[in-house]
Formats: C-alpha cells, structure tokens, sequence
C-alpha cells in the first residue's frame, strides 16, 4: 500500500484530520490544474471543482478499494465534475472568458497549449490503464521515473519508456482530433503546464470546508455553501482585480459591471444568512425541549448531545461567516475607494508594472526549479544555467541576474515547510505606491512553487530572511 492510500486508510478508519490535510497538499495540484484547463483557466470555476472533487472524496473514502490508484480516481473524477460544473455555470464562463481575454498575451507555447488543453485530458483518460498511470504519475503527481517504477510495479528505465510510449499514443490521440504537434512538445507542455501553483491557502480552505461538508451533513452543509460562496466572491473580485494590474485596464464599464456583481453578492449573502440563522435558531430549540425531557426519556440523551455539538458548529461556522463579511466588506471599500480616487491607483506607477512583471517571471523560474528536482532524486540544481533543458521556450528571456538562488544543491524532501522557504530573493527592493503613501516590497520564490511581494516586515528584510531560509551550507547562500 502507498503512502497516500495509507493516509486515506487512517482518515477512513479514524476520521484523523491531519491525514485528510496531507491528501489534499499532495493531490489538490493534480485537481486543481485538471479542473483549470478543463474550465479554459477559469480560477473561480477551478476552486469550485477542486472543492467539490475533495468533499467527495471525504464521503467515499470508506467505499474505495485498496486496488483504485488516488490519483487515478482523482483525475477522473475532477473530469466528470469539471463537465458537469460547465454545464451548470455556461453563462459565467462565457462572460468571464471576455474578461480573460483582455489580458491574454500571445507567444507560441502559450498558443500551442490553448489548442491542447481543451482536448488534453479527454485523450489521457483514453489510453490504457498502465499508460495512464505513468503519465499521471510522472506529470501530474511530479515523480520521477524511478518513483513511477515503484509504484507501477517495474524499473526505473521500464517506466521511462512506459511514459514515452504512453506519450506516442496520446500524439496519436490527439492528431486523430485535428491537433497537430509533437510527442516531444507534448513533453514539454505537459512538464511545463500539467500543474499549476496553488495559492497557498487554498489546501487549508479545502481542507476544512470538505471535512465540514462530510461531518456536518445537512444543516453544517448550508453553512459550508454560504463560507465556500463568499471565498469564491472573493476569488471573482480577485480575477477583475488581476486583469486590470495586467492590463492597465480600470474603464467605466468595468467599475459599473463590478458594482453589479458586489450587489449580487450582497443579497445573496443576506438570504444565506437568514437561512443559517433560521437553522441555528431550530436547532437551539430542540435542545431546549429535549434538556426538559432528559430526565424523563433517557433514549433522547444521544440525540441531545448531537444537537449540542451540532448547535456548536453552527455557531462556530457563523462566526468564521462573521469574519469572511466583514473582510469582504473591507475588500469593497477598497474597490470603492479606488474607483472614487483613480489618482491612487497603484497601475500608474510604473514601479509597481515592473515589480508585478518581476513575481510572474519569477514564477516560472520557481516552476523550472522544482521540475529540475523531481528530475534528480528532489535535489535542485546548482545554479541557473541547469534549467535549460526545462524551459518551455529555448529562446525565453529570463532575469535570472535580478535573483539571489538559495536553494543550491538543497534535497526538496528536506524542506519542512515549503510555502514558508524561500528559494530565490530579489536582488533589488522596490518601492511602491500605498495610498498616500509608499512601501518597500522585495520578490520571493518558495519552495511551494508560489511567489509573492513581500511588504518589509517589522524586522526588516535581513533579519526577516534567516528565518526562511532553506537547509543548506551558508555558502550556498547568495549563489
């Protein structure tokens, strides 16, 4: 047995948290990536899949056989409810991809990919089971060839020529569809594009919000759907929000349109309320009929304490409810405040333009770095001219010189925590607009394979670092 079917066996058998948690870092990549090309990079729609994919996974974890591959079984499940979230969500995907396109660049990788990504999965899911499994293995749960041989039963060069015949068949699958490329850049789309950073709190909200759908059944259930709605409200604003720091875009139109959806929002999340109140309210009462006949029925004793529990999730969900309200409130005060400010806009600073350039690029280099581990037994390169081979285009002009690389011959299974160790660092600190006022922000690269601005923290950046740093010799530092 696997280590992950041993972690879903432990959560089957105790309902242990921390095993469900471990699943979900493990595969939610997996899923979310599918479920991303299957709703044409609709990030709303995909962390609705992924949330869905995962809750489902928590009630059928009792029910699946130890022979079924997770991540198998994940990949086509995201497929099937990837098919029916489109169909259910047509008209929103339609108005979104509008929006999308404003920000779309054009370059031949990412023009190849649009073409194979709508068909991608559909060809994977038609190979034969064996094939199947080394290319999920070794594309999207990121093994390396050895670790695909173990885990289908074969050595490490028998796999690796289980996945290049597995990738011959797939070219042949997809030109039968009318796309032509090449088993090689299938490769290279696949080992480049097949999955996706995760924003880093995403495994915590999926996490929790499917234990809670499995533990609470009906009444937790309403509760789970009204915090699931507001995280994805927010995922909304932040798709508007994104395509306008890409494009420079802040039109009128945009702001009435947007106004439009907050208002959607708002009533939606007032009826939400309402209902969860009327249900806490219920709920409160039949325990205050069933506390006066305890004494009396002593076969009421187990419902009772079941509503008590229960009264109590509910009260902690509405809390956390309280909380997403008034952190979206503050979200619409600021799309307000700038609406009604333009001059503050962050957009017309052309350092800002740059530094937010900068974290996408360094993206790609945190990607091409943890694809390089999977490559060598998880351990990352030595310096940056190691990457070539993994860059999706020969010709692509990366600001390697603008990165300090920390990570120099550091084992990724060493890292204890990736979405809190940095890889790579900003040479140069940025200074941007805040209001009326302006911050230093420097770029970081983590070992999750995310990047972010960082706003200088309290300690300065210095003091800040060594606290991130990864496990390797001081003189790898500053490499």
């Amino acid at each position: 047995m696997t280590e992950e079917r041993q972690l879903l066996a432990e959560y089957a058998r105790t309902g242990s948290e921390d095993a469900f948690r471990e699943i979900v870092r493990r595969y939610l990549g997996l899923v979310y990536s599918t479920a991303l090309r299957l709703v044409n990079g609709d990030t709303h729609q995909a962390e609705d899949v992924s949330q869905i994919v995962f809750s489902d996974l928590a009630r059928a974890a009792r029910r699946l056989s130890a022979e079924v591959m997770l991540g198998g079984w994940l990949h086509r499940h995201s497929c099937y409810v990837a098919a029916n979230v489109i169909r259910a969500n047509r008209r929103r995907e339609l108005r979104e991809e509008r929006l999308m396109e404003m920000n779309e660049t054009e370059d031949h990788s990412i023009s190849t990919f649009s073409r194979v990504a709508p068909e991608l999965d559909d060809a994977i899911n038609q190979l034969e089971e064996e094939d199947r499994a080394a290319v999920l293995l070794h594309f999207y749960e990121q093994r390396n060839f050895a670790a695909v041989g173990q885990a289908i039963g074969t050595t490490e060069d028998a796999a690796r020529m289980r996945v290049n015949r597995a990738l011959d068949k797939l070219h042949g699958l997809l030109k039968r569809r009318g796309i032509t490329t090449t088993s090689a850049a299938l490769a290279t789309l696949l080992a480049a594009e097949a999955v996706h950073a995760v924003p880093a709190a995403l495994i915590t909200s999926i996490s929790s919000l499917a234990l809670t759908t499995t533990a609470a059944a009906s009444t937790a259930a309403v509760a789970s759907k009204v915090i699931a709605m507001t995280t994805l409200q927010k995922a909304a604003i932040a798709t508007v929000l994104t395509i306008s720091l890409g494009g420079g875009v802040f039109e009128a139109a945009q702001n009435g349109h947007l106004r439009n959806q907050m208002s959607d929002m708002r009533q939606q999340q007032v009826q939400d309320i309402a209902q969860l109140n009327g249900q806490l309210n219920d709920a409160s009462n039949r325990v205050l009929v069933l506390a006066r006949q305890d004494s009396k029925i002593s076969g009421d004793a187990n419902e009772l304490l079941a509503l008590r529990n229960e009264v109590g999730r509910l009260r902690a969900q509405s809390n956390e409810l309280a909380r997403l309200r008034q952190e979206n409130r503050e979200m619409v005060e600021g799309l307000n405040k700038m609406m009604q400010h333009p001059e503050q806009n962050p957009l017309r600073d052309p350092n800002f333009l740059v530094a937010i350039q900068q974290s996408e690029q360094a993206k790609k280099i945190g990607l091409y770095l943890i694809i390089s581990a999977s490559d060598h037994q998880n351990r990352f390169p030595s310096n940056f001219s190691e990457l070539t081979p993994y860059m999706t285009n020969q010709n692509e002009v990366l600001p390697f010189d603008s990165f300090d690389y920390l990570a120099a011959g550091c084992n990724l299974t060493a890292i204890k925590k990736p979405a809190e160790t940095i890889l790579m660092r900003g040479k140069q600190i940025t200074t941007v607009p805040d209001g009326n006022n302006s911050r230093r922000t420097k770029t970081y690269v983590y070992a999750d394979g995310h990047a972010n601005m960082l706003a200088e923290p309290a300690e300065g950046f210095d003091a800040w670092e060594q606290n991130h740093l990864p496990p390797v010799e001081a003189a790898s530092a500053g490499r």
